[in-house]
């Protein structure tokens, strides 16, 4: 089976570009973690951190299932949003490319 494969103006490579830029942005949110960690990327944190990706859901979780608490709960829904929202941004800045 063969590949079809064209090659991209600078125009299209420049768009693809961009848009794996914008991509990217879509998964930093300056509020995801606002006392806890340095960076702000609310997918994955760095190799240092040695948390699992989604680390803010992963913590907010974990703490949750250790005390039960309603509070614990109520954080884990928030950083479940916070990453609800940034999957939905990243999808449309890819749209066109897909």
């Amino acid at each position: 089976m063969g590949y079809n494969i064209s090659i991209a103006g600078p125009l299209e490579i420049r768009k693809i570009n961009d848009q794996l830029m914008l991509l990217d942005r879509a998964f930093l949110d300056p509020l995801a973690f606002p006392d806890k960690y340095a960076f702000r990327h609310v997918i994955w944190a760095s190799r240092s951190s040695g948390l699992a990706t989604f680390p803010g859901l992963a913590d907010a979780v974990e703490q949750a299932k250790r005390t039960g608490a309603e509070e614990h709960w109520d954080q884990a829904h928030r950083h479940l949003s916070i990453l609800a929202q940034a999957i939905t941004g990243a999808a449309s800045t890819i749209e066109e490319v897909i």
